[in-house]
């Protein structure tokens, strides 16, 4: 929540039943003036609501940089970001915001926000075959698992017996419960630099802290490189540069399924087909556009917290809209200057009125999605 803005009343109510698609409303008493103060005493971090003719209260919970909460079983979802934005996606019952706490914050605008699906749909599309702008784009690179620095941590962990002696998917998923448990994820955590897994897992010990999913990702990258998986991390990012959460995953190459797969080390968390079959991000994004089923496995957890899986399928809708991926996986890419980074966006996004959150100087954009997830 916002720490230092304008007070107002703390009872001020405001009324949500006319947006615009993907507008702005700006909020004020004025718009409303049948609506009188409630005396009535939130606690902190809770919103109160009206959908038709049900009214409640939600709390808040934190994650990251957001705080969101379900108001509704139609997955009506509300964020408030760091300057108290509401977001409430698009559904068929207008929804009341009938009053929100800290009282020493302003609501300042609501955006009705398009369903994330729907959205998807309208951009589902990538360019396919040999790309057009191929002497224009970096070749994708993969370190040897003989890199000192990956000797390193492989030594120093056991990752080989981490991974075991099972399946190469099976193997992919132990290192993947490995760099869950080895640290804690804290999305509102500084990055360590170097940011490299050694110095990582060493700093979280040293200070007792967490890492974001950045970061994870870095460590579980990194230990797929270092027992000879080729692996990068993928930033998965929304539509909306008024959006500030991405999310972060790592990507690596099944040999035995011919494809990229996709692990999560912040959620211990993988998508899967109908019959349980792992699949990855290109997979699970064409299988929610045609309405296919995908599922995430059931042991899924946030720091050891029961996670749902239609919450976690609902928060990846929105990040599954377009990638962003470093150009080679290797040790400490992530402390490297001038470093490749390729964006993939789908036909019909028009990258110029989007800014990026994520800092990076994005030097590499290309719609083709066989170059983006080419085979090693």
């Amino acid at each position: 929540m916002a720490a230092a803005v304008p007070k107002t009343s703390p009872w001020k109510r405001v009324l949500l039943s006319t947006f615009l698609l993907m507008g702005i409303v700006a909020v004020s008493p004025a718009q409303d003036p049948t609506l009188s103060p409630i005396p009535l005493h939130l606690p902190d971090d809770t919103l109160r609501y009206r959908l038709g003719d049900n009214e409640g209260f939600a709390l808040l919970t934190t994650l990251g940089d957001s705080d969101r909460t379900e108001i509704s079983d139609s997955s009506d979802l509300v964020l408030f970001s760091a300057l108290d934005t509401v977001v409430v996606s698009y559904s068929a019952q207008p929804i009341h915001v009938l009053m929100m706490s800290p009282r020493d914050t302003v609501l300042e605008t609501v955006t009705r926000s398009e369903n994330k699906l729907t959205l998807l749909r309208r951009f589902p599309g990538f360019e396919l075959g040999p790309a057009a702008a191929a002497d224009s784009l970096p070749v994708w690179n993969y370190q040897s698992p003989d890199d000192p620095d990956l000797v390193q941590l492989r030594e120093t962990f056991r990752l080989d017996s981490v991974a075991g002696s099972g399946s190469e998917v099976e193997r992919m998923v132990n290192l993947m419960r490995w760099a869950h448990t080895v640290v804690r994820h804290d999305g509102n955590s500084a990055n360590p630099h170097p940011s490299n897994a050694l110095h990582l897992i060493e700093v979280c010990r040293t200070e007792d802290r967490g890492v974001n999913c950045r970061m994870m990702a870095t460590i579980l990258n990194e230990a797929y490189l270092a027992v000879g998986f080729k692996s990068r991390h993928i930033t998965c990012m929304p539509y909306s540069q008024d959006d500030p959460d991405c999310h972060v995953v790592t990507a690596v190459w099944s040999d035995s399924l011919g494809r990229w797969l996709a692990f999560d080390p912040t959620f211990e968390a993988y998508f899967m087909d109908e019959s349980g079959g792992i699949i990855g991000l290109r997979e699970a994004r064409e299988r929610l556009i045609r309405g296919e089923t995908v599922k995430v496995n059931p042991e899924m957890n946030w720091n050891g917290k029961n996670r749902s899986e239609g919450e976690h399928l609902r928060y990846m809708t929105k990040n599954l809209f377009r990638f962003l991926c470093p150009v080679a996986g290797e040790f400490g890419y992530e402390s490297k200057e001038g470093c490749d980074w390729v964006y993939l966006d789908p036909i019909g996004f028009d990258c110029r009125e989007h800014q990026d959150s994520t800092r990076i100087p994005i030097n590499h954009r290309t719609q083709n999605a066989d170059y983006f997830w080419a085979r090693p």
